[in-house]
C-alpha cells in the first residue's frame, strides 16, 4: 500500500501577502491527507497532520470549508463527523497508486 513518502511532489498555492493557503490548494493537501487516513478520518487529525505540512496557522473553519469544497467537488464523503474518499474516485486512485508503484 503506498505510504505518504510515495508522494513526490506537493504543489502548494500560497498567498504569500497573507501567508495562507487558497481554499482550494488546502483543499487539495486535505484529500491527500484523507486518502493516506485509510478508513476516513476527523477534523483533529487533519489538522495535525496539516500542522506537519504547512508552515503556519490553519483554522479549523479553514479546514471546514475546504472540506466543504471537496464534498460539493464529490471527492470526499463525511459521516458521523467521519471524512473519507468517496468510493467512485477511491477506485480511481487506487488503480493510479497501483500503476505507478508498478512502474
Amino acid at each position: 500500500m503506498s505510504t505518504k513518502r510515495d508522494l513526490h511532489t506537493l504543489f502548494i498555492k500560497h498567498n504569500t501577502d497573507f501567508g495562507t493557503l487558497s481554499k482550494k490548494a488546502l483543499s487539495e493537501v486535505i484529500l491527500k491527507i484523507i486518502f493516506f487516513a485509510q478508513g476516513g478520518t476527523r477534523i483533529n487529525h487533519i489538522k495535525a497532520e496539516l500542522d506537519q505540512v504547512v508552515k503556519g496557522s490553519v483554522s479549523e473553519r479553514m479546514i471546514t470549508d475546504a472540506l466543504h469544497i471537496l464534498e460539493k467537488d464529490e471527492k470526499i464523503i463525511s459521516k458521523r463527523g467521519k471524512y473519507s474518499i468517496d468510493p467512485k474516485l477511491k477506485t480511481n486512485l487506487d488503480k493510479s497508486v497501483k500503476d505507478y508503484t508498478e512502474l
